[in-house]
């Protein structure tokens, strides 16, 4: 046995004595040799640790040396923890110089800092002692050293207390059953029956994963099921049991790791059995979504490399390669050893030959893999540019899924970031990565897709500062031809942060942003930006939506020439319908059916799309028998129709228009009050209601007369305040109203 790995833990806080110490003068003050106050603090400390090491490394030259300087808790444990997964059987020396922090306590705790070195913080020599593992040599350099030893001998003998373990009763029954065969297959020659101990002990764990909690205690033949892993005859089903209790979360990543669980799923790496390579995949991306510092020893085993062949093999399902492409990105995130070694595997192009597949979270980790692979290294980017990377990576822009889209955007970001060294070449890539991201995912639905937009576009603006700056001052003293014929790489990025401003849900005042030019300084588009401030002077909606549920669409609207449709499920874009007038959209209805779109306008015109049709070609009809602003338009079905071939709209004149579908013009006529403020009609019922400030009357759609709400009932009474919406329940005959007072009341034909 010898001696492996050293943690050597230094807690000096150089420049601040503990509150406990007192120091005479002259004192004693060197720290191997170094005075700490020659230098400065952070100095100090780091000469001081290199100096120990050297003092180490004479004894024992091979060993693998790791430095823990003023650390935290955390910082110790992460230090322990892996420095014994790594020394596996061997033996780990634990160095710790507490010259800086306060005396161990009676309890056995010695002293780190926390993470802004404000307060000192306890840390158990059981703690210590649990995460160093056996076997260990300990080092206290520290004022009242002596005292760690009581405490030390305590807890020793709590940890090496595996000789009272349950599982030892089972082992000996076993051997004592195994040993009883002896004396007849001497005497007679009879045949050896092998124990079921290993099988049973398998199922008792099996028992245990079916019954058991994290509020149970964890179960007893998890270091039997580690023991045979190895073993070709049992590895196969004690893979899929250790798989199944990974999955329970990370207390058991954490519990399996520290019975030793490592070394073993690392060695059957080496194994090509095809059927093993589901279930390793598996366990590894449980035990990497944990402890990320296991990609160390991955690589430097060669471990990469299966991951790598499972992500190749396109025979495997897609689960399965996604889990090795998980793997992979977690080799590669923020590890340059990791990076360089799969990019030799030709991770790159194994990722893009599969960037199409039809599992969408394959797509997404393959994306988030080449992501990570190229992230600040500069060799693996160009591999990408000489496989068009970030070319196969624009197609998924618009791919139906949302986290997709957000995973590609992210790799076209860390793609343009990773520049080291700037060329004509670089920039003409990164510029037209730029304009792509801003013509394809500016206007995407989906809120961390427009995120990782501006995390992208961040590094265009940093590596190209100077022209964004120029462009902002010559936009600013309204020098646009300069602009265009300088800037034109960039001057469609303008509309980002321009006083056109792009509005999400609702469309941008031009319609149909397709069609815009690249530079965006054309006449007509200045035409279209002078038109959105009008309307404002013709009355604001603000912004009008409605929801298609068969569909899942939601239809959007408002101070703007345009209809936007998006799609909430793949949260993309679908159409923009221009609405062909300059006033506002007030109200909006679907068929539900994804065919018909209705549409009230402030210059109280209502507009009928057909959906089906191209956007300049969508709007069919438009009725004008109003004269004031449409309050609602509402299709209708009568019974037994799937198609609606009805219309009701009602305007704040206070007259509802019945409208046949088929026709031109109204087919009927109801005069209700006269300065009405809103309007409900429900699907089902055949009534609608209407209400000013003061009353709200429901009516059938024969128009008669039904019944009235007053805003207040008599001195008695409740008093309502003035009502400016109101709302059916699509089934029930239920109103809702909602008042300026900011309340909502509900009335009901009958009592509730």
């Amino acid at each position: 046995m010898k001696t492996v790995s050293v943690a050597l833990v230094l807690c000096l806080n150089v420049g601040v004595d503990p509150p406990d110490i007192v120091k005479t003068q002259p004192c004693a003050r060197l720290e191997c040799w170094i005075d700490p106050l020659s230098m400065s603090p952070q100095k100090a400390l780091e000469t001081i640790g290199t100096n120990l090491q050297k003092q180490y490394e004479r004894w024992q030259p091979r060993a693998r040396y790791k430095q823990s300087l003023d650390p935290t808790v955390e910082e110790v444990k992460k230090l322990c923890t892996s420095l014994r997964r790594n020394a596996k059987e061997e033996r780990v020396l634990f160095h710790y110089n507490g010259h800086g922090v306060p005396k161990p306590t009676s309890n056995g705790e010695i002293w780190v800092f926390n993470r802004t070195y404000t307060q000192y913080i306890p840390l158990s020599v059981y703690d210590l002692q649990t995460w160093m593992g056996a076997p260990s040599i300990y080092v206290y350099d520290c004022s009242n050293a002596g005292i760690i030893v009581d405490s030390f001998k305590q807890f020793a003998d709590q940890h090496e207390k595996e000789f009272e373990h349950s599982m030892w009763q089972a082992w000996d029954l076993a051997l004592d059953l195994c040993l009883a065969q002896l004396p007849n297959i001497l005497e007679s020659e009879d045949r050896f029956v092998h124990s079921p101990f290993f099988e049973e002990q398998l199922t008792a764990f099996q028992v245990w994963l079916t019954l058991g909690s994290k509020s149970r205690n964890p179960p007893e033949q998890l270091p039997i099921v580690l023991q045979v892993l190895l073993s070709q005859v049992h590895r196969l089903r004690a893979l899929e049991l250790l798989g199944k209790f990974l999955d329970l979360g990370p207390w058991a990543v954490n519990l399996a790791l520290s019975v030793g669980i490592f070394p073993y799923v690392l060695k059957l790496l080496q194994s090509n059995a095809r059927e093993l390579r589901p279930l390793l995949v598996f366990i590894w991306a449980k035990i990497l979504a944990v402890d990320n510092t296991c990609q160390g020893d991955l690589v430097r085993d060669g471990g990469h490399k299966y991951f790598l062949s499972v992500l190749q093999d396109t025979t495997l399902q897609s689960e399965h390669r996604t889990l090795a492409a998980f793997v992979l990105a977690c080799i590669v995130n923020n590890y340059p050893a990791g990076q360089e070694a799969a990019l030799q595997g030709s991770l790159v192009s194994i990722c893009l030959e599969q960037i199409n597949d039809p599992n969408p979270l394959l797509r997404q980790w393959l994306a988030l893999c080449l992501a990570r692979l190229w992230q600040n290294f500069d060799t693996a980017r160009w591999c990408g540019v000489r496989d068009t990377a970030h070319e196969k990576l624009h197609k998924m822009l618009q791919d139906p899924v949302p986290e997709v889209r957000a995973a590609s955007v992210y790799a076209l970001g860390t793609f343009v970031s990773s520049v080291t060294k700037r060329s004509e070449h670089a920039n003409n890539i990164d510029q037209a990565i730029g304009m792509m991201l801003i013509s394809t995912v500016t206007n995407d639905m989906s809120p961390i897709v427009r995120m990782e937009l501006v995390v992208a576009l961040q590094w265009l603006v940093l590596h190209f500062e100077n022209l964004f700056v120029n462009l902002a001052v010559a936009e600013e003293k309204g020098r646009r031809e300069l602009v265009v014929e300088t800037l034109s790489p960039f001057s469609g990025m303008r509309r980002i942060s321009s006083k056109d401003r792009l509005k999400m849900l609702s469309p941008n005042a031009h319609g149909n942003s397709g069609s815009d030019s690249t530079d965006g300084f054309n006449s007509d588009k200045i035409k279209r930006v002078s038109s959105v401030s009008s309307i404002s002077t013709l009355g604001s909606s603000g912004l009008v939506t409605a929801w298609e549920q068969r569909s899942l669409t939601l239809v959007a609207g408002g101070d703007v020439k345009s209809i936007r449709l998006w799609n909430a499920e793949t949260e993309l874009k679908l159409q923009d319908l221009p609405t062909g007038t300059d006033f506002c959209v007030t109200c909006l209805d679907t068929d539900d059916i994804g065919n018909m779109l209705i549409a009230g306008c402030g210059d109280g015109t209502v507009r009928i799309f057909d959906r089906r049709l191209p956007p300049l070609e969508a709007r069919v009809m438009t009725y004008c028998e109003h004269s004031s602003w449409i309050l609602g338009a509402s299709l209708h079905r009568k019974a037994l129709q799937s198609v609606p071939t009805r219309l009701i709209t009602a305007s704040t004149a206070g007259d509802v228009r019945y409208f046949d579908l088929r026709k031109n013009s109204s087919v009927a006529h109801i005069q209700t009050m006269e300065g009405i403020t809103s309007f409900a009609m429900h699907d089902a019922a055949s009534v609608f209601a209407c209400s000013t400030n003061q009353i709200t009357r429901i009516y059938n759609l024969s128009g008669q007369y039904l019944n009235s709400i007053k805003s207040h009932e008599g001195f008695m009474s409740s008093r309502i305040g003035p009502i400016n919406c109101l709302n059916f329940h699509p089934y029930r005959v239920l109103l809702a109203a909602g008042c300026v007072d900011n309340t909502v009341t509900a009335y009901s034909t009958v009592p509730l």
